[in-house]
């Protein structure tokens, strides 16, 4: 299950700017994140939660992985492809032999089918912002 998003992008933009911002908003709401910019055309990052551990054997844990690409110049599309097979297990697990794992799943499930949804509003505000949503370090107080 692939979601795509066109995001039309300002003159003068800037990729890093852009994916920098998405990067911190996404590490702000406790996912960890993965950014690869390959050149300024062409970016990658991987945003994931609790794929460690028995969460992600449960199927809580979510993943997707998110490709973007830079068109004409100032169209943006980005491609978010979602992770699914430790949920699937879950279930199909909890379905035959206990249910514990089956209830996990479903909420996994859930999660994980709003969680491409997040990404793409996160993109979208970052790109219209033009990546000027970065929160920098406030100057000391002066008297």
């Amino acid at each position: 299950m692939g979601k795509s998003i066109t995001v039309g992008l300002n003159p003068g933009y800037d990729l890093g700017a852009i994916l920098a911002a998405a990067d911190q908003q996404l590490k702000a709401q406790g996912y960890e994140t993965t950014l690869t910019i390959m050149n300024q055309n062409c970016a990658a990052l991987v945003v994931k939660k609790d794929r460690d551990g028995i969460k992600n054997i449960i199927g809580m844990g979510v993943e997707c992985q998110v490709n973007i690409n830079i068109f004409n110049g100032n169209t943006m599309t980005v491609n978010i492809e979602s992770e699914w097979t430790n949920k699937i297990i879950a279930v199909a697990v909890g379905w035959f032999l206990c249910l514990i794992p089956f209830i996990t799943g479903i909420i996994g499930c859930s999660n994980q089918s709003s969680l491409p949804n997040k990404i793409g509003q996160v993109i979208q505000s970052s790109a219209a912002s033009g990546g000027m949503n970065q929160q920098y370090p406030q100057p000391p107080y002066q008297q």
